[in-house]
């Protein structure tokens, strides 16, 4: 594909580069992905958190949550504010795994750093807590969310 966009002068631009790495990652495509955003890391193109954030979404929902978090915390090094999108993805991952207590402490670190909370972060958690039968839990987020 990039290479008939090169035939024809046509230079792919950071939205087509996140719905080439978002497709790779959809269609377990994982180490292709990783290879492309790789490539970008060490060209001249200026990855964005849109562009992390599609490729931590990729990594969450095909089971590489290790690798997600790893790159989710290098963000800062990459001078990259993670936005309520991709600590949502993130969040997601951690209780799609089980790891509630994770996710509710990445939710409370949101909190402290002012992030306007969405109702995509409160339903992913109360969603995990749920399914996890942690119902003193959803009642918390629930007076919580209540008060925010």
């Amino acid at each position: 594909m990039f290479g008939e966009m090169r035939l024809n002068n046509v230079v792919p631009d950071e939205c087509t580069y996140n719905i080439f790495v978002d497709g790779l990652c959809k269609n377990g495509c994982i180490t292709e992905a990783m290879y492309v955003f790789h490539i970008l890391k060490k060209g001249k193109f200026d990855l964005s958190i849109k562009t992390y954030s599609c490729f931590l979404h990729g990594l969450c929902k095909t089971g590489k949550l290790e690798i997600a978090c790893k790159l989710f915390h290098k963000l800062a090094q990459e001078s990259l504010l993670p936005n309520v999108i991709t600590y949502n993805i993130i969040i997601n991952g951690l209780c799609k795994e089980g790891r509630l207590e994770e996710a509710n402490d990445l939710l409370s670190y949101m909190e402290e750093k002012g992030f306007a909370l969405d109702i995509i972060t409160y339903d992913t958690l109360m969603h995990g807590f749920l399914h996890n039968d942690e119902t003193i839990k959803v009642v918390k987020l629930l007076h919580k969310m209540a008060r925010g």
